[in-house]
């Protein structure tokens, strides 16, 4: 009986191993297998006798395609065969069917690749993970695979599995900035787990809500549905479930704040380039401006640096909500490059 069940497992793996072809990988990077097709090739692929030809495909794939950007880091994520010489050769191979400059980029990506090899790094994280990013200033919106919807705030990166999102029994996703989030239900029940760089994992048990999360300060605002937040910040531990209306604030040093908010769409006012202060004094606008724009602020006083302002501002860049700002306190300021000076009348710029 036993034989029986080892023969029959041989068998299937036999059969999987023919039924996952070359062709059949070139059309899951192209994205046009089916669903069943993806969780063979991820249960394959998952095998570790199975790892180096399915990277050593997909870098084929990858050099049948010039319209794809040489990035030497991905290069160096692909490459997975021990026998370095052996590779070298057949991308010197495939550089006749390139010009000249392509020819050397890849040249020194290869010869990268055998100092990598010969030292035994080996980089997986880009091929693995793809990074969703807005520059300063900028605002974009994408819809992932499993259909969820998350638009970005400016200087915002979110990074998350390239193949079988999905299908994932849990949908995990790092970010690094601000963020607004609407997910959808999957049909096995899969979370949705947002996590930061400070701790901090918002497990979606309902559809959407905003994570601001900032050097100094991370914040989760609920809009629709229900949230769980964990965080482990040295010896504490908080588990919180959060309702619609709830905004929970955590600071570098673990503190936590929990308030309700008669309209959370305000947190989410910057898809439509709108600010929304509410008493926010200027050393806090300076870091509004230094996260989303990418700036170096000064404030000539501690006077300055106190002083508050409430109300909305649509800007669609940084002069508008720098200019809208001084109107309001009567104040002026000195920009140069990326770097600017608020001061008062009777100021000048240091």
């Amino acid at each position: 009986m036993r034989r029986h069940l080892r023969s029959c497992c041989a068998l299937k793996n036999k059969n999987m191993n023919s039924t996952i072809t070359k062709e059949l990988l070139f059309d899951h990077f192209n994205g046009t297998v089916s669903a069943r097709q993806r969780r063979l090739i991820d249960e394959w692929a998952q095998k570790l006798e199975n790892e180096e030809l399915f990277y050593k495909y997909l870098l084929e794939w990858e050099l049948s395609r010039p319209q794809y950007e040489v990035n030497v880091e991905k290069g160096i994520a692909v490459f997975r065969q021990k026998d370095a010489q052996t590779d070298i050769k057949d991308v010197i191979t495939s550089f006749k069917k390139h010009d000249v400059k392509i020819r050397w980029i890849w040249l020194a990506a290869a010869c990268t690749i055998a100092l990598l090899f010969a030292t035994g790094w080996l980089f997986q994280k880009e091929l693995i993970y793809e990074t969703l990013s807005t520059g300063p200033g900028e605002i974009r919106t994408w819809t992932l695979e499993d259909g969820s919807r998350v638009s970005l705030n400016a200087n915002s990166e979110l990074v998350l599995p390239r193949w079988n999102f999905a299908e994932s029994t849990q949908r995990e996703v790092i970010l690094k900035g601000e963020a607004e989030f609407v997910v959808t239900h999957t049909r096995n029940n899969a979370r949705f787990i947002v996590k930061t760089p400070e701790g901090v994992n918002v497990t979606v048990l309902g559809t959407q809500f905003t994570v601001y999360s900032r050097p100094g300060k991370t914040e989760i605002l609920l809009n629709k549905g229900k949230v769980q937040v964990h965080h482990s910040a040295r010896s504490n531990r908080v588990a919180l479930i959060m309702a619609p209306g709830d905004v929970i604030t955590l600071d570098n040093q673990g503190k936590v704040a929990h308030n309700r908010f008669s309209e959370p769409a305000q947190y989410a006012a910057w898809k439509e380039s709108r600010f929304v202060f509410e008493q926010t004094t200027m050393t806090e606008i300076a870091r509004l401006l230094e996260n989303n724009y990418s700036l170096t602020v000064k404030i000539s006083s501690a006077e300055l640096a106190a002083q508050t302002i409430s109300g909305s501002f649509k800007a669609q860049d940084e002069h508008e909500l720098i200019t809208s700002i001084c109107r309001i306190l009567d104040i002026q300021y000195h920009m140069e490059g990326k770097h600017v000076t608020f001061f008062e009348d009777r100021s000048s710029p240091q």
